[in-house]
């Protein structure tokens, strides 16, 4: 009886270390490529923006522009978010 609540307790905490490893992991590797998605989100920005001014503007080239926008819009919210909470 002692032994198996000893080898449960065991397996239950390398299951809880495992996860964190895998969580500070994630999280290192999303911080980690923050500084790409934001230079790539700035100039996916300043080309729309340009774009808009030259007579090459139509509703496909938005429409493109903004799949690719809102998803790194996304993951910038999450990384400001991550490096804010870091901090703290």
């Amino acid at each position: 009886m002692f032994t198996s609540i000893t080898i449960s307790s065991i397996a239950g905490s390398s299951n809880i270390a495992s996860y964190n490893v895998l969580y500070a992991t994630t999280i290192s590797i999303i911080l980690h490529y923050g500084n790409a998605v934001s230079i790539l989100l700035i100039t996916l920005l300043f080309l729309k923006e340009i774009l808009l001014v030259v007579d090459v503007w139509n509703e496909k080239l938005n429409y493109a522009f903004n799949i690719a926008i809102i998803p790194l819009f996304l993951s910038f919210i999450v990384i400001a978010l991550l490096k804010i909470i870091g901090t703290i």
